[in-house]
């Protein structure tokens, strides 16, 4: 099942769901994301051994949501979505392996970020096993977004408030933050305002000078701490009260480095809230 076709807008967002219940804390990001930006929302869901295609109404409901939040009247028409707000929605419903589904997907869509819903402390998705995420983490290769369930996430799921006060970035040489910065911080500092903080986080002894992006207009701070860097990272985001940590990945481990059980995942796991990571600009699809 597929709805009518999306119109193409600047800013394009995947957002692959299971249905369930703990999913939905991420659909309300994607969704926030897309109203923000006015972008086209692809809402995917693939299941393997049914007999029958999935509803309309079992996929996320986006004028629901939309209308909880104050944002579409109780009485607008579907069409409001995009009429009103401009954002384009279209749901597919795909059957078979999980992971090849969502790999043709892509291969046949580009999209500007990925919004996934995780499993805190369990990690990944239960559909993202280890054994099945190295095609993906091959071909995924775009900024995702991980919402870990039950952790704090910066959309608030009742009435669509945003909260972006302080954005951890945790800095290393390799893979190198300057091809994360750009594109990550123009799609973020849209949720935030002038009290807004970014955060370089050096651990250790790193020393990389990052600049400020012009026009950037968050305040700008810098902080160093030394020990294991996953623990490092996560006691500093409690501390702060962190809202997004924003991670560089680099190579085909662009997909949070499901496969080495990196520093990204393994952060993925502790989280207290949600996980921007965004590959080097050369390994993007």
């Amino acid at each position: 099942m597929s709805s009518a076709p999306v119109p193409v807008v600047p800013f394009s967002i995947l957002h692959p769901t299971d249905f369930s219940q703990g999913s939905m804390l991420a659909f309300c990001h994607a969704l926030k994301i897309a109203v923000k930006y006015k972008a086209s929302l692809s809402i995917l869901h693939v299941e393997s051994g049914r007999s029958e295609d999935a509803r309309w109404e079992d996929f996320p409901g986006v004028r629901d949501t939309l209308q909880r939040w104050g944002l579409l009247p109780a009485d607008a028409p579907r069409s409001a979505v995009y009429d009103e707000l401009h954002v384009a929605v279209e749901k597919i419903d795909a059957s078979g392996p999980v992971i090849p589904a969502i790999i043709n997907f892509l291969d046949h869509h580009p999209f500007d970020l990925m919004v996934l819903s995780t499993h805190g402390r369990e990690g990944l998705p239960a559909w993202l096993h280890r054994s099945t995420a190295e095609p993906l983490a091959r071909r995924a290769l775009l900024p995702t977004l991980f919402v870990p369930q039950g952790a704090k996430g910066f959309v608030s799921a009742d009435d669509g408030q945003v909260s972006m006060k302080r954005l951890l970035m945790p800095i290393d040489r390799n893979p190198s933050p300057r091809y994360a910065l750009p594109d990550a911080l123009e799609v973020l500092q849209g949720l935030g305002d002038d009290d807004s903080e970014l955060i370089l986080l050096h651990v250790g002894k790193t020393e990389l000078e990052i600049a400020k992006p012009m026009g950037f207009r968050w305040q700008w701070k810098s902080m160093n701490a030394s020990g294991e860097p996953v623990d490092v990272i996560i006691n500093t985001a409690e501390s702060i009260d962190a809202d997004l940590i924003l991670m560089a990945t680099a190579g085909h481990q662009g997909f949070l480095d499901v496969i080495r059980g990196s520093t990204s995942e393994r952060v993925l796991h502790h989280a207290p809230c949600p996980v921007l990571t965004v590959p080097g600009a050369e390994d993007r699809r």
